[in-house]
Formats: C-alpha cells, structure tokens, sequence
C-alpha cells in the first residue's frame, strides 16, 4: 500500500471533524478585512476626501476643489513648519542613533563591565511616557525655570554652559535621548552578528583601531545603522508630545502641532479641512520615507558577512579605555534618567514650582499623592485607563491572533491582502490617524454613535498597535508545525476548540509579551486620546496634559510618577515572563 493510501483516512478525518473549515476561514476573512478596511483605510479615504470638500463634513456640499492645497503652500508657515520638522527629526535621529550604536558596540563587542545591569537600564526610558519625559526636562532646562540651569548660574563661568530646552536644539536632543533604546536593540542584532574575522585581518595587514572601525565595522553595520535611523526619523517627525510641550509655547511649530491645532484649536471651531490637507501632506511625507527605508532593507545582503563558514565573535579589550566607557555610559544615564526621575519627584513633593534647594527640603511633603484622589476627574480617568489598556490590550492580541492564522494557516485568497493591511498602521503617523478617525466617526456619529465615548478610544488604539501584534503573533505562528492541530482533529477537536485548547496554548508567550507591550504603549499613549477627546472619555495622559497647562506642575508630576510606576509594574511583568520562558525553554533543552 503506497504512502498516498496510507495518509488518505488521516485527510478525510481531518476534512470529515473540519467539514466547516473553509466556510469558517472565508467568514473570518471577510470579517478581519472589512474590519481592517475600516480602521485603516477609510480614515484615510475620508481624510483625503474631506480635504478636496471644505464643505461637506458638515454641510454635506458636494464640491471638490483644490482650495485647500492651493492655501496651504501658500501658507508661509508651512516653509517653517517644514524646516522645523527636518531639523527636529535630523537632531533626533542622528543624536538617538549615534548614542544607540555606540552603546550596541560597547555591550556587543567589547568586555565592558556590568553588562546585565546596563543593558536593563538602558531600557527605563521606553517606561517614561513622552508627554512626561518633556515635562521633566522643561523642569531641568527651562531658561527660567529649569533647576539645572538655575544651579550653572550660580556656578563662576557656569553659566556659558547653559541650555534653553525651549528650542528645536532643545526638543532634538530629548527625543534624541528617547530613541537610544530602540536604536540600541536594532543596531545590537547586525553588531552581535559581524564577523570579527575582518576585523582582525586588517589588524594583522596593519590597519589601526580607528582606521579598521571607519573602513570595516562601520561599513559592515551601515544596513542595521542606516535603516535605523530612517526609521527612527520617520518616528521622530510624527512625535507629538515632546513639540507641543517644548516648542508650542514659545511659538516652533512642527506638522504634527500644526496639524493637530487645525483640528483642535485653541479657541474657534476646528478647521478639519484644514487639518486634512496637513494631514494628507504629512501621510505622503511619510510615505515617501518608508518606501526609502524599503529600498534600504532590500539591498542589506551586499553587506553580508555571515556565510556557512561558523564564526566566533570575539570581545574587544578596552583596557584602560574601559573607564572612560564606563563615565560615558554613567553621564547617560544620568542626564536620561536619573535627573528626569529626580526632578518629576521633587516637584510632586513641593506646594509650588521651583527649583531644588536646600530651603526646599524644608517644605517637602508627599501630601500631594493623597490630594490627587480629590481631583474631580482622577478616579473616572483612572477608570477609564484601566478600561482602555485591558480592553485595547486585549482587542488587539486577539485580533493579531486571527490575523496570524489566516496569514499562516489559511489557504484563502487574499490573505496576504490581509498581512499587508494590519502592518500598514506603522508608515501612518499617529497624529494622521487620529485626524482620519476623528472626521470619521463625526461622519458616523448617527450611524455609529462612539465619537467622545472611551470606545472611539479603543478604536483608535487597536488600530495603530495592530502592526506591532501582528508581527509578533505571524512570527510566533510560523514556529507550530501543521502536525499538532491535525493531531487534534484526528482526536475529535473541531476548529473552534483546537483554536482554544492547542493553537492558544502554544502561542501563549507570544500572547503575553504582546499584551504587555501594547499596554505600556496604551498607557502612555497621548495623541489619539487627546485628538479624540470629550469630557466623557478622559485618561490618565489627557489629564496629566491638563493640569501641565493649567500650570499645576505639583499635580501634573505626582500624576506623572503615578503613571511611570505603573509602567514599570507592567515592564516588570513583562521582564517576569521572559525569565520564565527562557527558563522552560533551557528546561527543554536540557
């Protein structure tokens, strides 16, 4: 009896106890598209659309015209607001990259000390929200305010050496300091797995460090260095938080506070026509960008230097250069935590706004951690971020779950259709999103009643982390074989079980660091609710926001500490699994 025969009964079985199967994956497919269609696509559609019909978001006046985009490059804000863009993402960029590839060849490829511990410091700054970490250094640098330049003024020639965060400089280097962890882990993967091979051939041909490092370790690393800083350009420029804090009040404008004022102004209706065409603007701006960093990533074999041959990767002896690694990795860590932390801290123990001193101490009181529970809205916002992170954390594994198995498991036509648009969220800046949704659903309003409920918020949240938990549910998906959900049909499972009982369980670390991942970024997150907010669904970053611009700084940093020890709670967490996992995994190894 052939093969063929031999497997015939074990596919009838699996046909017979899966008899539904390709109904069922046709009405997830169909289910999963029209949802993915909507939160990605039609934002942008409607977007587009409202920007060539001034008058039809509200009059409902069919009427395309050009007017918008004619005023806007004529506006001459824009040639600011671009030039302050591109100066902003280029200080970001290079500053985070730089410091990020420094770091990745320090703990990679050297014998640095204390490399465990340094390598879990560097990742705090992904725990301080942006909104947050901006308002810590407007406390440490403002030009009248900031406690560290109060303290160089008192210093004799000190005072050359201080720095107005109040400037496109100013907001480069914070959100250059917030890119170092990502860049650090992007980077660290091509570095870990140079061969150092070429590096010791041109040692021994006579090349010295300096000449082997610009002629063979960089130009190995520039795929990973290169694509790294596009991507984080492309990240710097939709950022939000840190412009609107440091720069809006002293007049720097970027597209994303230009765009996110047209469609929340100050005073005035909004201009969500206007905000459209900024909107459109920056989507092909952005656009543009990923298809460079696209173009990048295709060409990265031509710098290959892994090949069949096994390699070793050697650690660099730094000798007495060591020290001075070690000062640079301290003062790091000191200017992008230690000091943000301390000053958040102070300035939630004090009555009033000022600088650390020693007539401070005297007034320190931590009074205001009960006082915040007597806030109007901090229990309902509390609330409702606990609300958002469970149920967009959760919405969004789930919904990143069904995508993996259709992309992975499924043989249905379109489902790489499917792949696509659950990672097209990542090339949409934030602040693009949030506008589309917005002009959406007050489009929907009589239709689909969400606008200015924590729903809208839900909405808002899963569709722009589902890239992230698409991607590491696809992964983890390619990991199970065939076999272990054929073996539950052929026990009687049908999908619906063999989904909960097998395909679950297997995917279930993936699962897990997902949530946790998506739950940290929910909870300091700030764009989409702020653009999308009402007085019905306020979260923990709107009302940190508030009282910042109520100039309540006491209030506005407790609520900021609040919220930065609960991400590390959750960080915790995070950490905790992936202890225990690669404990079972060495486990079952053994």
């Amino acid at each position: 009896m052939t093969s063929g025969a031999l497997n015939r009964p074990l596919k009838l079985a699996i046909v017979d106890r899966w008899g539904f199967r390709m109904e069922s994956q046709h009405v997830l497919f169909l289910g999963i598209m029209a949802f993915l269609l909507f939160v990605v696509c039609a934002p942008i559609g409607i977007m587009f659309w409202a920007s060539l019909n001034p008058g039809w978001i509200f009059d409902g006046k069919l009427e395309i015209t050009l007017t918008n985009y004619v005023s806007l490059l004529r506006d001459p804000f824009l040639l600011e607001a671009f030039k302050n863009t591109l100066a902003y993402g280029l200080i970001a960029s290079v500053m985070g990259v730089a410091l990020g590839a420094i770091f990745a060849w320090l703990l990679e490829r050297t014998d640095l000390p204390f490399k465990a511990p340094i390598f879990f410091l560097l990742l705090i700054p992904t725990a301080i929200p942006g909104l947050i970490y901006a308002i810590a250094f407007v406390l440490l640098f403002d030009s009248h305010i900031g406690a560290v330049n109060i303290a160089l003024a008192w210093l004799p020639y000190a005072r050359y050496f201080q720095f107005d965060i109040q400037s496109v400089l100013g907001m480069g280097v914070v959100e250059g300091l917030r890119l170092v962890p990502g860049s650090f882990l992007m980077i660290a993967a091509v570095v870990r797995r140079m061969n150092p091979e070429l590096e010791a051939a041109a040692h021994v041909a006579g090349a010295g460090a300096c000449k082997t490092l610009s002629r063979i370790t960089l130009p190995l690393a520039m795929p990973g260095i290169l694509g790294a800083y596009i991507y984080y350009f492309i990240s710097s420029i939709e950022s939000f938080e840190i412009p609107a804090i440091i720069g809006v009040p002293v007049g720097i404008q970027v597209f994303a506070t230009r765009l996110f004022f047209a469609a929340k102004p100050i005073g005035g209706l909004p201009r969500l026509d206007v905000a459209a065409t900024w909107g459109t603007l920056f989507l092909v701006v952005s656009g543009i960008l990923v298809w460079i960093y696209g173009r990048v990533l295709r060409h990265g074999e031509r710098f290959a230097s892994i090949t069949g041959r096994g390699f070793r990767p050697r650690a660099i002896q730094l000798g007495r250069w060591r020290y001075i690694a070690l000062g640079f990795v301290g003062c790091y860590f000191v200017l992008a935590i230690l000091f943000p932390l301390l000053v958040l801290i102070w300035t939630s123990a004090q009555p009033y706004m000022r600088a650390p001193s020693m007539a401070g101490l005297k007034d320190l009181s931590f009074s205001s951690y009960l006082a915040v529970w007597t806030l109007p809205r901090f229990g309902f916002a509390l609330r409702n971020t606990i609300v958002l992170i469970l149920v967009s954390s959760t919405a969004t594994m789930a919904l990143a779950f069904v995508i993996a198995w259709l992309v992975v498991r499924s043989n249905v036509r379109g489902r790489r259709l499917i792949d696509f648009l659950s990672f097209t969220p990542h090339a949409i800046p934030t602040i693009v999103l949030g506008v589309g949704l917005m002009i959406l659903f007050i489009f929907l309003v009589h239709v689909i009643p969400i606008y200015g409920t924590l729903w809208i918020l839900v909405v808002g949240m899963v569709a722009k982390r589902i890239s992230y938990g698409s991607r590491v549910m696809v992964a983890s998906m390619y990991q199970i074989h065939r076999e272990l959900e054929q073996a539950a049909a052929i026990c009687g499972a049908n999908m619906l079980k063999t989904f909960w009982y097998v395909t679950s369980r297997l995917v279930a670390p993936a699962l897990q660091n997902g949530w946790l991942y998506t739950a940290i970024h929910v909870n300091s997150a700030l764009t989409i609710p702020l653009l999308l907010h009402t007085e019905k669904n306020t979260v923990l970053p709107i009302l940190i926001w508030s009282e910042w611009q109520d100039a309540n700084a006491s209030m506005a940093t407790t609520l900021s500490v609040i919220t930065i020890m609960f991400t590390f709670s959750l960080m915790g967490l995070l950490y905790g699994i992936v202890r225990r996992s690669e404990k079972r995994a060495r486990l079952e190894a053994a």
